[in-house]
Protein backbone atom coordinates (compact mmCIF):
# COMPACT_ATOMS: atom_id res chain seq x y z
CA UNK A 1 0.00 0.00 0.00
CA UNK A 2 2.77 2.46 0.88
CA UNK A 3 4.23 1.48 -2.56
CA UNK A 4 1.40 2.34 -4.40
CA UNK A 5 1.24 5.65 -2.63
CA UNK A 6 4.43 6.35 -3.48
CA UNK A 7 3.96 5.99 -6.81
CA UNK A 8 0.98 7.54 -7.24
CA UNK A 9 2.75 10.73 -5.63
CA UNK A 10 5.90 10.09 -7.40
CA UNK A 11 3.95 10.73 -10.84
CA UNK A 12 2.37 13.35 -9.66
CA UNK A 13 4.93 15.57 -8.97
CA UNK A 14 6.95 14.36 -12.21
CA UNK A 15 3.55 15.93 -14.34
CA UNK A 16 3.44 18.82 -12.41
CA UNK A 17 7.24 19.18 -12.78
CA UNK A 18 6.94 18.76 -16.48
CA UNK A 19 3.48 21.54 -16.54
CA UNK A 20 5.70 24.09 -14.16
CA UNK A 21 8.27 23.60 -17.01
CA UNK A 22 6.14 24.87 -19.90
CA UNK A 23 4.54 27.16 -17.29
CA UNK A 24 8.12 28.78 -16.97
CA UNK A 25 8.60 29.56 -20.32
CA UNK A 26 4.93 31.36 -20.67
CA UNK A 27 6.46 33.14 -17.39
CA UNK A 28 9.15 34.21 -19.05
CA UNK A 29 6.90 35.72 -22.05
CA UNK A 30 4.61 37.87 -19.43
CA UNK A 31 7.36 39.08 -17.89
CA UNK A 32 8.78 40.52 -20.94
CA UNK A 33 5.58 42.45 -21.30
CA UNK A 34 5.80 43.31 -17.90
CA UNK A 35 9.48 44.85 -18.36
CA UNK A 36 8.33 46.81 -21.34
CA UNK A 37 5.58 48.06 -19.32
CA UNK A 38 7.49 49.38 -16.68
CA UNK A 39 8.93 51.59 -19.18
CA UNK A 40 6.05 52.57 -21.33
CA UNK A 41 3.92 53.21 -18.51
CA UNK A 42 1.81 51.23 -18.55
CA UNK A 43 2.37 49.48 -15.16
CA UNK A 44 0.15 52.09 -13.33
CA UNK A 45 -3.21 50.73 -14.93
CA UNK A 46 -2.47 47.06 -14.02
CA UNK A 47 -5.84 44.70 -14.48
CA UNK A 48 -6.51 42.01 -11.93
CA UNK A 49 -5.83 38.24 -13.39
CA UNK A 50 -8.41 35.93 -11.78
CA UNK A 51 -6.49 33.09 -12.88
CA UNK A 52 -3.60 33.72 -10.60
CA UNK A 53 -4.94 36.43 -8.75
CA UNK A 54 -2.66 39.24 -8.58
CA UNK A 55 -2.39 42.19 -10.76
CA UNK A 56 -1.22 41.72 -14.72
CA UNK A 57 0.38 44.30 -16.67
CA UNK A 58 -1.03 45.06 -20.03
CA UNK A 59 1.65 44.39 -22.35
CA UNK A 60 2.03 41.05 -20.34
CA UNK A 61 -1.10 39.84 -20.81
CA UNK A 62 -0.75 40.57 -24.91
CA UNK A 63 2.55 38.77 -24.73
CA UNK A 64 0.90 36.00 -23.31
CA UNK A 65 -1.71 35.47 -25.56
CA UNK A 66 0.68 35.50 -28.59
CA UNK A 67 2.37 33.25 -26.70
CA UNK A 68 -0.64 30.90 -26.41
CA UNK A 69 -1.46 31.58 -29.87
CA UNK A 70 2.11 30.77 -31.35
CA UNK A 71 1.85 27.71 -29.00
CA UNK A 72 -1.21 26.12 -30.93
CA UNK A 73 -0.32 27.34 -34.22
CA UNK A 74 2.85 25.76 -34.25
CA UNK A 75 1.24 22.19 -32.67
CA UNK A 76 3.80 22.71 -30.08
CA UNK A 77 0.89 21.36 -27.62
CA UNK A 78 1.05 18.15 -29.51
CA UNK A 79 4.67 17.45 -29.09
CA UNK A 80 4.46 18.32 -24.91
CA UNK A 81 1.31 15.65 -25.01
CA UNK A 82 3.96 13.33 -27.19
CA UNK A 83 6.79 14.24 -24.70
CA UNK A 84 3.93 13.35 -21.43
CA UNK A 85 3.44 10.28 -23.34
CA UNK A 86 6.75 9.48 -23.69
CA UNK A 87 7.79 10.31 -20.51
CA UNK A 88 5.53 7.30 -19.33
CA UNK A 89 8.45 4.99 -21.50
CA UNK A 90 11.51 6.76 -19.80
CA UNK A 91 10.56 6.60 -15.90
CA UNK A 92 8.29 3.73 -15.46
CA UNK A 93 5.35 4.23 -12.95
CA UNK A 94 7.12 0.97 -11.68
CA UNK A 95 10.07 3.55 -10.79
CA UNK A 96 10.80 4.10 -7.55
CA UNK A 97 14.06 6.41 -7.80
CA UNK A 98 12.69 10.09 -7.58
CA UNK A 99 15.69 12.60 -7.38
CA UNK A 100 15.88 16.38 -7.87
CA UNK A 101 16.91 17.67 -11.24
CA UNK A 102 20.04 19.86 -11.37
CA UNK A 103 19.94 22.40 -13.96
CA UNK A 104 16.82 24.62 -12.68
CA UNK A 105 19.31 27.23 -12.00
CA UNK A 106 19.70 27.42 -15.59
CA UNK A 107 16.45 27.21 -16.33
CA UNK A 108 15.63 29.82 -14.08
CA UNK A 109 18.63 31.96 -15.50
CA UNK A 110 17.26 31.26 -19.45
CA UNK A 111 13.56 32.50 -18.17
CA UNK A 112 14.94 35.94 -17.38
CA UNK A 113 17.16 36.37 -19.76
CA UNK A 114 14.46 35.60 -22.72
CA UNK A 115 12.07 37.87 -21.15
CA UNK A 116 14.72 40.61 -21.19
CA UNK A 117 15.44 39.91 -24.50
CA UNK A 118 12.07 39.96 -25.58
CA UNK A 119 11.38 43.13 -23.96
CA UNK A 120 14.46 45.10 -24.91
CA UNK A 121 13.13 46.27 -27.96
CA UNK A 122 9.83 48.00 -26.80
CA UNK A 123 12.42 49.07 -23.48
CA UNK A 124 14.78 50.62 -26.09
CA UNK A 125 11.92 52.70 -27.84
CA UNK A 126 10.81 54.01 -24.45
CA UNK A 127 13.92 54.80 -23.64
CA UNK A 128 14.80 57.00 -27.07
CA UNK A 129 11.73 58.72 -26.81
CA UNK A 130 12.62 59.65 -23.31
CA UNK A 131 15.97 60.88 -24.22
CA UNK A 132 14.23 62.70 -27.48
CA UNK A 133 11.17 64.11 -25.22
CA UNK A 134 14.38 65.57 -23.00
CA UNK A 135 15.64 66.93 -25.63
CA UNK A 136 12.63 68.77 -27.00
CA UNK A 137 11.88 70.16 -23.47
CA UNK A 138 15.56 72.12 -23.00
CA UNK A 139 15.71 73.09 -26.44
CA UNK A 140 11.99 74.26 -26.50
CA UNK A 141 11.50 75.27 -22.71
CA UNK A 142 7.48 76.40 -24.06
CA UNK A 143 6.29 72.96 -24.78
CA UNK A 144 4.96 70.92 -21.41
CA UNK A 145 6.86 67.95 -21.82
CA UNK A 146 5.11 66.35 -18.32
CA UNK A 147 1.62 66.21 -20.52
CA UNK A 148 3.03 65.34 -23.76
CA UNK A 149 5.19 62.51 -22.68
CA UNK A 150 2.26 59.76 -21.92
CA UNK A 151 0.17 59.98 -24.71
CA UNK A 152 3.19 60.72 -27.05
CA UNK A 153 5.54 57.41 -25.83
CA UNK A 154 2.17 55.21 -25.51
CA UNK A 155 1.48 55.87 -29.17
CA UNK A 156 5.49 55.30 -30.49
CA UNK A 157 6.01 52.23 -28.32
CA UNK A 158 2.34 50.49 -29.69
CA UNK A 159 2.97 51.26 -33.28
CA UNK A 160 6.54 49.95 -32.60
CA UNK A 161 4.89 46.95 -31.00
CA UNK A 162 3.01 46.45 -34.18
CA UNK A 163 5.95 47.00 -36.75
CA UNK A 164 7.79 44.91 -34.32
CA UNK A 165 5.07 42.19 -34.25
CA UNK A 166 6.39 39.46 -36.93
CA UNK A 167 9.82 39.58 -35.24
CA UNK A 168 8.14 38.87 -32.15
CA UNK A 169 6.68 36.00 -33.23
CA UNK A 170 9.72 34.98 -34.61
CA UNK A 171 11.37 34.85 -31.72
CA UNK A 172 8.48 33.29 -29.34
CA UNK A 173 8.28 30.39 -32.09
CA UNK A 174 12.03 29.54 -31.68
CA UNK A 175 11.72 29.21 -28.10
CA UNK A 176 8.96 27.46 -27.39
CA UNK A 177 11.13 24.28 -28.62
CA UNK A 178 13.55 24.77 -26.30
CA UNK A 179 10.21 24.11 -23.80
CA UNK A 180 10.19 21.09 -25.36
CA UNK A 181 14.09 20.25 -25.11
CA UNK A 182 13.75 20.95 -21.18
CA UNK A 183 11.27 18.51 -20.68
CA UNK A 184 12.99 15.73 -22.64
CA UNK A 185 15.94 16.63 -20.30
CA UNK A 186 14.03 16.95 -17.10
CA UNK A 187 12.55 13.20 -17.74
CA UNK A 188 16.36 11.86 -19.37
CA UNK A 189 17.99 12.99 -16.11
CA UNK A 190 15.17 10.94 -13.96
CA UNK A 191 15.55 7.90 -16.21
CA UNK A 192 19.37 8.21 -15.65
CA UNK A 193 19.62 7.93 -11.77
Amino acid sequence: MFALIFLIVKEALVGLAIGYIAQLFFAAIEMAGSFADVQVGFSMSQLFDPSIGINASFLGKVYYWISLAVFFLTDIHHRVIETLVGSFQQLPVQSLLFNPVDGILHLFTLVFGTAFRLAAPLMIVALLTEILLGVLSRTVPQINVLILSMPLKVLIVLIFLLAFFPTLYRNIADLMPQMLQYMNEFIYSFSQR
